[in-house]
């Protein structure tokens, strides 16, 4: 059951962009949105390496693009990220970050 709120921010599949997607989108007040950056967990470097690269990127504010399932292969394998996903969080803590809801980025955003 939701909250009652509508949702406000919208991100296209694969990170589509194009002038007309984004003004239909705002047209529809919703706020676009992308991420700072992806570390390639798709192609299964192991899960240390996936939590490596998080950490050597991670910045305030950022959006980490990490796949939980495969929309090209239903049977797709998405285990190295989610047994990566508990030291990203420790990492990340441990060097002073708090995760935050996109609702607050889109408080900030307006």
């Amino acid at each position: 059951m939701g909250n009652g709120l509508t949702p406000r921010a919208f991100r296209a599949p694969h990170g589509y962009r194009s002038p007309f997607l984004k003004s239909v989108i705002v047209d529809m007040s919703y706020t676009v949105f992308g991420w700072t950056f992806g570390v390639f967990d798709t192609a299964r470097p192991g899960v240390e390496e996936i939590r490596r690269r998080v950490r050597k990127r991670l910045r305030p504010g950022a959006i980490v693009l990490l796949h939980d399932g495969d929309g090209y292969d239903p049977e797709g394998d998405r285990m190295q990220t989610a047994n990566a996903l508990p030291g990203i969080i420790e990492d990340a803590r441990n060097a002073g970050y708090e995760f935050a809801p996109l609702s607050e980025l889109l408080n900030n955003h307006s």
